[in-house]
């Protein structure tokens, strides 16, 4: 990895919104820039691994910004064009889906994968970086028995990507004196003879969270993308191609006290389960779990998908709308492991449908989906409704278990 100044932004169309449950998107954290130093060890590596790793959403990200710690590989400031080492990976869920009809339980997987192949860093200022990618990724479902595939709807395609991000990190005054302080402090920390939850009850660690709390800022990253994408079903007898535009924006909240953290709505319930659960030693709501929102308008030239074609012979091409919305958060910690709650939602709208497409509800598709996942990558979902080439609404639930090819 070239730089620890890692940015969501690159992430925004990625596996966090997959048809099912949305993969853990890689987290920007300006704490790991702050306490960078040259006096760390393996000690204190770990400890802030604990430590740090509520704020991630994705462990294996941690693991690499760790490592580049260690060699000291840090890049220049905001090249989020380095996500592409941290988005190779192909994530794997294998899962037996069942209706709700009853029906026998259907084996099968869901994917996604996204790669940048190429990038450009068209701004590296701190705190305002850009960038320009092209970008390849998949997803999607797919059952052992294609008959039977509750989700029959994959995604592949690629992009052009401008994105970037503002905020993270409040500058530093006396900037010289400070990382001083704070490498002073680490070097203490580093010579603590505890365990990582006394380490975590310590007052040394108490004042480097103090000092590298109060820089940290709310972050506003965007993602801005032309798209292309061949829409298909499983054994690709319905297909269709879709391009358009598509703009995707998330907010984090990197200072636990700031508003955006307090009242994210939306994670009050959670925060209330961790609470009780003592996952969190308070009442907090988290402001990394604020949700992620795309909207797009595309053309879509039907002249392969028969489903369509043998309801209205017009082989036009077509416009829609489309939404997504998804989050992720920590939900409770049993047995040591943390478990996360997940759920996304996404709309599909035809714009002026004909009539023989609105009279088979056809012309508007939404799907949303909710579950629970364990550190160790077994996960339980329940789904609902419909994608573009489903003819019904159906409730799902999928028991499965997740991994990820490097």
């Amino acid at each position: 990895m070239k730089t620890i100044r890692l940015s969501l932004a690159a992430a925004l169309l990625g596996a966090s919104l997959a048809a099912a449950a949305p993969e853990p998107a890689p987290e920007f954290t300006p704490a790991l820039e702050a306490i960078k130093s040259p006096l760390l060890d393996e000690k204190i590596r770990d400890a802030l691994k604990k430590k740090l790793q509520d704020g991630l959403n994705d462990p294996a990200v941690l693991n690499q910004v760790l490592d580049s710690l260690r060699s000291g590989a840090g890049g220049s400031a905001g090249n989020i064009g380095a996500l592409a080492g941290a988005l190779k990976n192909l994530n794997v869920r294998f899962k037996a889906f069942e209706a709700k009809d009853g029906a026998d339980a259907s084996l099968g997987l869901e994917y996604s994968y996204e790669k940048s192949l190429k990038h450009h860093e068209l701004d590296a200022r701190l705190g305002h970086p850009l960038s320009l990618s092209f970008t390849l990724r998949a997803k999607g479902n797919i059952a052992f028995d294609p008959k039977r595939n509750p989700a029959d709807f994959l995604d592949t395609g690629a992009s052009f990507d401008l994105f970037g991000s503002k905020g993270g990190f409040e500058p530093v005054v006396e900037s010289r004196r400070w990382q001083t302080e704070l490498n002073a402090l680490t070097q203490l920390a580093s010579e603590f003879t505890g365990t990582p939850e006394e380490l975590d009850a310590s007052p040394v660690w108490k004042e480097i969270e103090s000092r590298v709390n109060a820089q940290l800022s709310t972050q506003y990253f965007w993602r801005a993308s032309g798209n292309f994408s061949l829409e298909s079903n499983q054994d690709f007898t319905q297909r269709q191609y879709a391009y358009g535009l598509l703009v995707s924006g998330v907010i984090r909240a990197w200072n636990p006290k700031s508003a955006w953290a307090d009242f994210n709505l939306f994670d009050w319930p959670f925060a209330g389960l961790r609470y009780l659960t003592g996952a969190d030693s308070s009442f907090q709501p988290s402001g990394h779990a604020l949700p992620l929102v795309l909207v797009g308008l595309e053309q879509v030239d039907p002249q392969k998908n028969a489903g369509r074609l043998a309801l209205d012979p017009d082989d036009s091409k077509y416009g829609r709308w489309r939404g997504e919305l998804a989050m992720k958060t920590k939900v409770a910690r049993i047995g040591g492991k943390d478990v996360w709650a997940f759920g996304s939602y996404r709309v599909f709208r035809e714009i002026s449908p004909s009539a023989a497409i609105r009279n088979a509800g056809l012309a508007r598709s939404e799907y949303w989906a909710v579950g629970v996942e364990m550190e160790n990558g077994l996960g339980f979902t329940y789904s609902k409704g419909r994608l573009p080439f489903d003819r019904k609404s159906e409730q799902v639930f999928d028991l499965g278990y997740k991994f990820n090819l490097k």
